[in-house]
């Protein structure tokens, strides 16, 4: 998890940077900062474990044994909630509350568009909607323009705004809204948005996208309505109507002042792509496609790994386990004490009489070392991921594993291990 954060963290500052001081085309930035999002929804932690089993590296066990002992008990009703299942329980209360506030942000907007689409002020332009092909109507108290719905879209501007010039803009830039599927985007973004509603980095994020959505969409609008014009009209619309509200899930043809002013700037500016920002761009890229894609295999890409002169190649782990079956009123007590060599930053596995396998990884971490342990029960072609602990711990420390709750197995594990800093047996 400590990964996660960090690489997008970087990741997404790096992106952040590159948005402002860049100087890219709108079609490039809008896909950067899609980028930047998308980053936040790769679920690294689960990427790791779906390494399949069979290309598990197999320890070099020294030592083992194994006893299986029946205890005609009652089971205990004891439970102890282990980290997983605490993490497990924050993230669904974010996504909960996330998806809260997707629903607040739907209901309002509906009710934005109900309140508008019932005002009697509400006109239809058969005129207008007959030149541009889209239902057109104005209504008071509506900003400059919008574009309304998803399945049954129409465009409505302000009765307030009587130049024909202005409104053949406004409907220009809302049409070309429609044609790109805006609104659509908008509503995905919405959701992504209020899924991390706890990340600052996402929030700035979405609204850089949302931005560019509105840039494009003034570059496509341009082209077609001519860019002088557009430039004109933008900029008499934007001093006509500098108070506009802003609308996440609407596309409105005008936004708040700051953000209408860079639009017209931007169209001004027509930046191109030129060999220097496509290698910048390339670069910024591929760093971060690397960051991730090391942060997902965990590649042990330091070199003293893989010098052969290296004072330490693995470790020698040390295990104590007992395993308690509490499917039956007899309870099965399994218990194992083994010794095994592995390398560092090598997933191994081992299994215990067919039921149980356990998969981990040790990382050297210097004075530290970093243990990543996945418990697996095991049974004829199902298997179900009980638990997967990751704690840091000194070497030649001990270090206990204790996960005792129905709710995630009916058996009880205890795990307790050390670590020694060792050469590979000959």
């Amino acid at each position: 998890m400590e990964g996660y954060f960090f690489v997008n963290g970087i990741v997404t500052l790096i992106v952040l940077a590159l948005l402002k001081y860049g100087n890219g085309t709108s079609s490039v930035n809008y896909y950067l900062s899609c980028f930047g999002i998308f980053v936040w929804l790769i679920p690294y932690a689960f990427l790791a474990q779906i390494v399949p089993a069979e290309v598990l590296v197999e320890p070099l066990i020294l030592k083992q044994s194994f006893l299986v002992s029946t205890e005609s008990t009652a089971a205990s009703n004891t439970s102890v909630v282990s980290r997983e299942l605490l993490a497990r329980f924050i993230i669904l209360i974010a996504l909960l509350i996330g998806a809260i506030l997707f629903i607040k942000k739907i209901i309002d907007v509906m009710t934005l568009n109900s309140r508008i689409v019932s005002d009697p002020s509400l006109q239809f332009h058969k005129d207008l909607s007959l030149k541009h092909q889209v239902p057109v109507y104005s209504a008071n108290g509506t900003p400059s323009g919008m574009l309304l719905g998803i399945r049954s879209p129409k465009i409505v501007f302000s009765k307030s705004i009587t130049d024909i010039g202005q409104i053949n803009l406004i409907i220009c830039h809302e049409k070309k809204h429609l044609e790109r599927k805006d609104n659509v985007r908008l509503v995905l973004l919405t959701l992504v948005e209020s899924i991390f509603w706890w990340n600052p980095l996402v929030r700035v994020l979405a609204d850089k996208n949302r931005f560019f959505i509105e840039a494009l969409c003034d570059e496509d609008a341009s082209k077609e309505f001519g860019l002088e014009e557009y430039i004109d009209g933008l900029t008499s619309l934007i001093l006509f109507n500098h108070k506009t509200k802003q609308y996440p899930l609407n596309c409105a043809a005008t936004s708040n002042t700051s953000n209408s002013i860079f639009r017209v700037k931007l169209l001004k500016e027509n930046r191109k792509m030129t060999l220097k920002r496509k290698v910048t761009y390339a670069l910024t890229i591929c760093t971060a496609l690397i960051a991730m894609t090391w942060n997902t295999l965990a590649t042990p890409t330091d070199s003293k790994v893989e010098n052969l002169d290296k004072q330490y190649q693995g470790t020698l782990v040390n295990f104590d386990l007992k395993i308690e079956d509490r499917e039956s009123k007899e309870i099965s007590t399994h218990t194992s004490q083994m010794s095994m060599w592995v390398d560092f930053d090598k997933k191994v596995s081992f299994e215990l009489g067919g039921q149980y396998r356990f998969n981990f990884t040790v990382s050297d971490l210097e004075e530290l070392a970093f243990f990543d342990i996945e418990i697996v029960e095991v049974s004829g072609s199902d298997e179900k991921v009980v638990a997967n602990p990751r704690l840091k711990t000194g070497f030649k420390q001990g270090a206990v594993i204790e996960i005792d709750n129905v709710e995630v197995s009916p058996n009880a594990y205890y795990i307790k291990f050390n670590l020694e800093r060792a050469l590979r047996p000959e």
